[in-house]
């Protein structure tokens, strides 16, 4: 799952490595912690929750990201 989740993670990222490594690790931690609830559930189910996951953890850091413009 690792391979596939890194690389949606990178191109949602705008290809920085850095942060990519930092919410994948968000989203594989939350795993570990949803373990129990997860592990009856087939491999595409996991995936799905996976994708999804990371998909909330890249909005939450968008969200998080203090904007400069300058004039």
């Amino acid at each position: 799952y690792f391979d596939k989740i890194y690389k949606y993670c990178y191109f949602k990222t705008q290809r920085d490595k850095y942060i990519t490594e930092e919410l994948v690790s968000k989203v594989f931690f939350l795993l570990y912690q949803k373990w129990d609830q997860l592990n009856n559930r087939s491999d595409l189910e996991i995936l799905k929750w996976l994708y999804c996951t990371a998909t909330l953890i890249i909005k939450e850091y968008n969200r998080s990201i203090k904007y400069v413009v300058s004039i």
